[in-house]
C-alpha cells in the first residue's frame, strides 16, 4: 500500500484528526493575525480539514476549500453558513491532481507537508497556482528547534503528561527551517514573516480546552516565549 493512500485512509476518518486538536483553533488565530481583515482575495486552503482555519474569510473573500479526503471535505461544507456558500468552493481532490485555471492571492499549506512524499515537487506545484506576487502561508514543525529533538526522543514514551502528539500510522516527514527557506528561495519566493509557536505538548495538554487556548495564546504573543517554540509559520511572496 503506497503512502499516499495510507494517508488518505488515516484522514478520510475526520475523528482522527478532529477530536481534542486545540492545535487547529491555535492555527487559525495565528493565521487570523497574519492575512488580517483581507478582501477580494482568492484563497486555496490545502488540506482544509474542516474549514476552521480559512472559513472566516468568507466573509469577504472566495475560498476554496480542498482536501483529499471527502469526509472530512464534507465535514467542512457542513459547518459553512449557508449564506456564505457562494464565495466557497469544495474540491475533493490530491493537490498534485488538482487542475484549474484560477489563479490565487493566497495559499494556505498549513501542516500538510509533513504528510506528502516530494516537498519540492509540492511546493513547485504551489508556485504555478499562486498570482504574481500571490503569497503562501506555511506552518511545519521544524525539526532543529531543542524542544522538537526533546520530544522525538521520548516520543514513544508512556507517561501521559510528557508528550501530546498524534501518531500517525506512517512515517512522518521532519522538516527544518533551513530546508524549507532553501526550498522556497530555490523556487523564487521571497521570506516574508516568520513566528515560532508553541502547541500543546507538556502538561499543558492535560489543561481544558479554554484554559490551553487562553495559554498559549499568551505565550504565543511573547516574542521571547515563543521563540522557544517548535511550531515555525512563515510567509513567503512570489517574486519571479
Amino acid at each position: 500500500m503506497k503512502k499516499i493512500d495510507i494517508v488518505k485512509a488515516y484522514f478520510n476518518d475526520p475523528n482522527n484528526y478532529l477530536n481534542d486538536n486545540n492545535d487547529i483553533a491555535l492555527r487559525a488565530i495565528i493565521i487570523s493575525e497574519i492575512l488580517g481583515d483581507i478582501s477580494n482575495n482568492m484563497i486555496l486552503d490545502i488540506g482544509c480539514g474542516d474549514g476552521t482555519l480559512s472559513r472566516h474569510f468568507l466573509d469577504k473573500n472566495k475560498v476554496t476549500f480542498l482536501d483529499f479526503s471527502e469526509n472530512m471535505l464534507q465535514t467542512a461544507k457542513n459547518l459553512t453558513d449557508e449564506h456564505k456558500l457562494k464565495n466557497a468552493a469544495f474540491i475533493n481532490s490530491n493537490f498534485l491532481d488538482f487542475n484549474t485555471v484560477e489563479k490565487f492571492d493566497v495559499v494556505l499549506c498549513i501542516g500538510v507537508l509533513a504528510h506528502i512524499t516530494d516537498i519540492k515537487l509540492f511546493l513547485s506545484r504551489i508556485k504555478s497556482s499562486l498570482k504574481k506576487s500571490g503569497k503562501i502561508i506555511i506552518q511545519i514543525s521544524d525539526k532543529d528547534k531543542i524542544l522538537s529533538k526533546c520530544l522525538r526522543k521520548i516520543k514513544n514514551t508512556q507517561i501521559p503528561f510528557i508528550l501530546n502528539k498524534k501518531r500517525y500510522p506512517y512515517q512522518i516527514n521532519y522538516l527544518s527551517k533551513t530546508n524549507l527557506f532553501d526550498n522556497l528561495n530555490s523556487l523564487g519566493f521571497r521570506i516574508v514573516f516568520e513566528k515560532y509557536y508553541w502547541r500543546p505538548y507538556l502538561s499543558i495538554s492535560k489543561l481544558p480546552s479554554s484554559a490551553q487556548i487562553k495559554l498559549l495564546t499568551y505565550f504565543n504573543k511573547n516574542y521571547f516565549i515563543s521563540k522557544a517554540g517548535t511550531e515555525l509559520f512563515i510567509v513567503a511572496e512570489l517574486i519571479n
